[in-house]
């Protein structure tokens, strides 16, 4: 059986170029599509609704894809968020992953590689309850050089630490701060490095610089 999703944006072209995009993705079995909350939360509640994809920015609405996103994850829990966005906006995907998305795609990428980091997200989990796997929170996209346009590895734990890495802050400093061990933070430092393929702290910044996460 396959997912029902939908697409929220207040882009009518937007809306339906997704529309057409979902209609050759076997797992999506049917796509509603949304100008804003008021649409969405009436989709909602006729239809058992598996994934919503939100488009962060709603500049003429009330309701944000920050304040839809910490609705649902609220009121309806087991609803995965994918947000939207137009870019690799740091301030923009932060507050979207506090408000508990799940995962990301971006506007900006082709038709294909949409489609491709559509079905990834699907196929991540073997049911909607782990859609996405393990929780997805870095915020920030992976390989944008490439194409590809999603978030993926990093828990919410290790991207807090990325975060905080990025920020300048010392070993000492992050484990007062985040409340763990020395030897908690070293693992989650690990991870990261060998999640991103960096070996050191200066390769990681780098890393980071190229894809948007952080300014140069």
């Amino acid at each position: 059986m396959g997912l029902n999703v939908v697409i929220v944006d207040d882009h009518a072209l937007i809306r339906e170029s997704f529309k057409h995009l979902a209609n050759h993705i076997d797992e999506i079995d049917e796509c509603y599509s949304a100008e804003g909350f008021t649409e969405l939360l009436s989709i909602i509640q006729i239809h058992e609704i598996d994934v919503v994809f939100l488009d962060i920015v709603f500049p003429k609405q009330a309701m944000d894809g920050v304040k839809i996103t910490l609705y649902l994850k609220n009121r309806n829990p087991h609803i995965k968020v994918i947000g939207v966005s137009g870019s690799a906006n740091k301030a923009l995907v932060s507050k979207m992953i506090k408000a508990g998305a799940d995962n990301f795609i971006c506007k900006s990428q082709s038709i294909n590689d949409i489609k491709k980091a559509i079905k990834l997200i699907i196929n991540r989990g073997n049911s909607t309850s782990n859609l996405v796997g393990t929780k997805i929170d870095n915020a920030y996209f992976r390989n944008l050089e490439n194409g590809y346009c999603m978030i993926e590895q990093l828990t919410k734990r290790e991207f807090e630490v990325l975060h905080l890495l990025l920020e300048g802050k010392l070993r000492q400093e992050i484990v007062k701060i985040l409340d763990i061990s020395p030897k908690t933070f070293d693992k989650h430092r690990e991870n990261i490095l060998d999640k991103t393929g960096t070996s050191n702290i200066v390769e990681l910044v780098f890393f980071c610089i190229k894809r948007g996460i952080v300014n140069s």
